[in-house]
């Protein structure tokens, strides 16, 4: 079963001069129905004061159009994106021999759709190899990453994932969909969490590494060991019914 959600993007510009047509026709029936008898323009002066004081201009979110999907300008295009923005990563087929790095940042990383932002994960083997190292993640630096497709096929096994998430336990902090992980080689890994609480859905993950050895799609740990040893989320409420459930 495929679920597909057509998104249309609308800028912060747009958005206001909706919301002040739809606001301004609708304050302008209130108050003509009343004793007082306001003209269109009063609406729309009234509703400008108050928009203006809700919501300051810095606080809408934009996009930053990496200008590939290599691995350098995806890199600069988060080191320069603010918190809250879309990071848009083109179509492509692109290696990524070091890894992106986003730290404490709340971002979108939206590439063009799986099978369209390819990504091959050239990191290597080594500890800390990985394509998207993501840290810090949190409900106030909340990320997203959709729409890529990542592999690795490498001939050598290894331990670390493609994408790996560290961050807060406490609230939902991240998010991975729409994804596809083709994992070609013995012992390696698509996703690796550890210490974080969030949601991963529509998500594709391909062994192809042969039948005569496996690999980890996801692995999810609870905990940093050398602090408590994964053993703190046991003891957490399963918080049942309410969105951090």
């Amino acid at each position: 079963m495929e679920m597909r959600i057509e998104n249309m993007p609308v800028s912060a510009g747009q958005g206001f001069r909706r919301c002040m047509a739809c606001c301004e026709s609708l304050l302008e029936r209130t108050l003509t129905r009343g004793r007082w008898k306001k003209t269109r323009r009063d609406a729309g002066l009234l509703l400008a004061l108050l928009m203006s004081q809700l919501h300051a201009p810095s606080a809408y979110s934009a996009q930053v159009n990496a200008t590939s999907c290599s691995r350098s300008d995806v890199q600069q295009a988060i080191n320069s994106a603010s918190p809250g923005d879309t990071v848009a990563i083109s179509s492509g087929n692109c290696t990524w021999a070091t890894p992106v790095l986003l730290s404490s940042k709340g971002l979108t990383l939206a590439g063009s759709g799986i099978g369209s932002t390819n990504i091959t994960d050239g990191t290597g083997s080594a500890y800390g190899a990985g394509a998207l190292q993501i840290t810090g993640a949190s409900s106030q630096n909340f990320v997203v990453v959709s729409g890529m497709t990542f592999i690795y096929n490498a001939a050598s096994s290894r331990s670390v994932a493609m994408i790996s998430v560290q961050g807060s336990q406490s609230s939902i902090s991240f998010r991975l969909t729409n994804l596809r992980f083709d994992i070609n080689t013995c012992g390696s890994r698509g996703i690796w969490t550890q210490a974080v609480y969030g949601l991963i859905d529509h998500v594709t993950l391909i062994d192809s590494a042969g039948s005569s050895c496996s690999v980890q799609g996801m692995t999810i740990y609870g905990g940093i060991d050398s602090n408590e040893g994964g053993w703190a989320s046991w003891t957490q409420p399963l918080s049942l019914g309410s969105a951090n459930a």
